[in-house]
């Protein structure tokens, strides 16, 4: 859990208000406010002034929207550099997006 995971849990107790009515007050979905207190889904500038506005904790929340996301996830690998930022080379005619060539070959001796 992140340390807005945390905080966000510690208010919801302290308060007696539930995931579900946090994000539908905050204007978003319980699974993406799930997702992003478990750092899973960056929390959005967006989402984080709902947050503040409902409890009025005065840009607690927008701080945390801020910060960087973290850059490893459990259990999840990821993408170069060179793919997070979508510059893809195209495959044969019709074939889509593939990696470019050392990355499909670093995949393919695994």
């Amino acid at each position: 859990m992140t340390d807005f995971g945390g905080e966000l849990r510690r208010i919801l107790a302290e308060r007696g208000i539930s995931l579900s009515a946090a994000a539908r007050e905050a204007e978003c979905s319980k699974g993406y406010l799930s997702n992003a207190a478990n750092g899973r889904k960056p929390l959005t500038p967006r989402v984080a002034a709902g947050l503040d506005r409902l409890f009025g904790t005065d840009g607690t929340f927008a701080a945390y929207a801020l910060l960087p996301p973290p850059e490893h996830r459990r259990g999840k690998r990821l993408l170069p550099a060179c793919c997070r930022h979508g510059q893809r080379s195209t495959g044969p005619a019709g074939g889509g997006p593939q990696h470019p060539r050392e990355h499909r070959e670093d995949r393919e001796r695994r």
